[in-house]
């Protein structure tokens, strides 16, 4: 009974650890894809405590608020990427996205731009990430997010996520 409690005791830390270190971006994004926000929700907060400055896991956990429904949410969270680095377009977007929510077109192309100026045209997350934007929000425009992947294709006819 002992040596089995023993190596309970050795494993448990090991098993805690090897938890903790399995959760990456790419889980959060297939929990996103999975419809799975709380998981998502809870595996980007912890990127975000273990990488404040990284503007993907703030993205990735304004798109879990979004998909529940917590715009409000969404936004706040969004602000402070933007806040963790101006520089990445990814917040930008986000923000956008929740605009186009409310069908403010405007002011969504005001922070649409803002991420264009941020990244190279010729940058294909940029137009995948904007079309997503486009069809997924409560008033899709799809021919927008088609001309948006066709301009994609015209810098990278080889990305699968292009065509997905």
């Amino acid at each position: 009974m002992k040596k089995r409690n023993l190596i309970i005791v050795f494993l448990l830390p090991a098993l805690y650890s090897f938890a903790v270190k399995a959760q990456s971006l790419q889980d959060g994004i297939k929990a996103l894809d999975y419809e799975n926000f709380a998981t998502a929700k809870s595996i980007f907060k912890k990127l975000i405590s273990q990488q404040p400055s990284e503007a993907k896991n703030y993205y990735y956990l304004g798109q879990a608020h979004s998909a529940l429904g917590q715009k409000d949410s969404a936004r706040i969270v969004y602000n402070t990427g933007i806040s963790s680095d101006s520089k990445s377009m990814y917040n930008y977007i986000g923000l956008g996205e929740t605009y186009l929510d409310e069908n403010n077109s405007q002011k969504a192309s005001e922070f649409f731009d803002k991420a264009k100026d941020l990244t190279s045209s010729k940058d294909i997350n940029q137009y995948l990430l904007l079309a997503n934007a486009y069809t997924m929000n409560s008033h899709p425009d799809c021919q927008r997010a088609i001309s948006l992947l066709n301009k994609a294709t015209e810098y990278n006819n080889k990305s699968a996520d292009v065509y997905y």
